[in-house]
């Protein structure tokens, strides 16, 4: 097994224990401060990743990336995550997954919108 296949399988466990975990958080925390906290440590590891991983051979981050980052994130990820939670509270587990499954990606479709062509 190579570090790659390692680290996908990784992630296959944290994104599906995922529901699981979220509802049972819910059980001890009101959803808007379970994601707002999600998403300030989640915030926090990205830009701290961003800031550490500095490569001469890639471009570094203008103003204006940062404002669309930050749009992007605001729209993409915490819209998103404020459903997610707020959906999974309200239903299992599994039909949560299985819907989830069958949506549209927002991020994706805002990032297309307002690509440069």
């Amino acid at each position: 097994m190579t570090a790659l296949d390692f680290l996908l399988l990784l992630m296959i466990l944290i994104w599906g224990s995922n529901f699981s975990m979220v509802k049972v958080a819910l059980r001890d925390f009101p959803e808007l401060a379970f994601n707002a906290m999600r998403m300030i440590v989640a915030g926090a590891v990205f830009v701290g990743v961003i800031r550490l991983s500095h490569h001469e051979s890639r471009a570094r981050l203008t103003a204006r990336d940062w404002r669309e980052l930050a749009f992007l994130g605001t729209i993409g990820t915490f819209l998103y995550q404020l459903c997610f939670v707020a959906g999974l509270r309200r239903t299992s587990v599994g039909n949560s997954s299985l819907s989830l499954r069958a949506r549209a990606n927002p991020s994706g479709s805002v990032s297309n919108a307002t690509r440069e062509s």
